[in-house]
């Protein structure tokens, strides 16, 4: 079971609890009629209407061809859990869908999807371009990987023939660029598998969407995706007030505590509790002994 219980300033409190049946094949699908709210008074401020989007940590990792047979049974979650869904997604809107200016990369063709996602998967792996494809009879969808430099252009790759990080990284970059405002999202480690640049520039993109509305929770152990949300704040691409570091650290007895860090106009935080981007500082210091 999944269970969210908010307490207002009003005293109002709503639980919400999502409960998953493990004797079924699909235990990743969140649907709405599986989703107890104790409160029907207050049904508008469901956090899982269709703006509620989740990616796990375990993404689906890169395959040859993607089913696509139990996506009327995804929910609400466009690309599933997993990001298994992700490559039909393309096929269906990457042509029609039109990102919000604030999350447009500078550099791209135009503000449709698959313009966008091909700029923005460019600051992770320079030259690339990606495509989407759909084969009815089979049902299933394809991703073609490619890259286009000033002097070389390769032909489209499976994307078990790429850096792991790349199909591993799109359906985050996709559920960045299309979140609507107002919509929570919730990503677990996208740092994962990307060399440090591709984490900041992740993270300059949780930035924008942030900016534009976009509620996001993400858990994560990366000092570059830390720095370089310090940065967008000095930068202002975001403010300040709209970004909380929440450190979790254990006592001696085991017990979870809750440190809340806070950002000033500059990117400097609040306070640095052991274990927080020390770990660099650290190591240099013994370098130097």
């Amino acid at each position: 079971m999944i269970r969210f219980v908010l307490v207002f300033a009003d005293g109002m409190k709503i639980d919400y609890r999502y409960i998953v049946d493990l004797s079924t094949s699909v235990t990743n699908v969140m649907k709405s009629e599986k989703i107890q709210v104790l409160d029907e008074k207050i049904d508008e401020e469901n956090i899982f209407a269709n703006d509620f989007m989740y990616l796990s940590a375990e993404h689906l990792g890169p395959k040859i061809k993607y089913k696509t047979t139990k996506w009327d049974e995804n929910g609400i979650n466009p690309f599933g859990n997993l990001g298994q869904f992700v490559a039909p997604f393309l096929v269906i809107h990457g042509e029609t869908f039109r990102v919000s200016p604030e999350r447009c990369h500078e550099n791209a063709k135009s503000d449709r999807l698959i313009d966008q996602v091909n700029a923005w998967m460019g600051e992770i792996s320079p030259g690339i371009k990606i495509r989407a494809e759909y084969d009815v009879v089979a049902e299933e969808a394809k991703l073609g990987i490619k890259y286009e430099r000033e002097r070389l252009e390769t032909d489209f790759f499976t994307p078990v023939n790429v850096g792991f990080g790349i199909p591993y990284v799109l359906p985050l970059v996709v559920e960045l660029l299309i979140a609507n405002k107002d919509a929570m999202v919730i990503l677990e480690n996208p740092e994962s598998h990307l060399h440090p640049r591709g984490q900041s520039k992740i993270a300059k993109l949780m930035s924008l969407a942030a900016k534009g509305g976009v509620q996001i929770i993400c858990e994560s152990h990366s000092d570059h995706i830390i720095n370089a949300i310090r940065v967008a704040t000095k930068k202002g691409i975001i403010s300040p007030m709209d970004v909380t570091v929440n450190y979790f650290e254990k006592d001696i007895e085991q017990n979870t505590h809750l440190l809340e860090v806070k950002l000033d106009d500059q990117g400097n935080l609040s306070n640095f509790p052991d274990g927080l981007l020390d770990e660099w500082g650290l190591n240099i210091s013994e370098l130097l002994v």
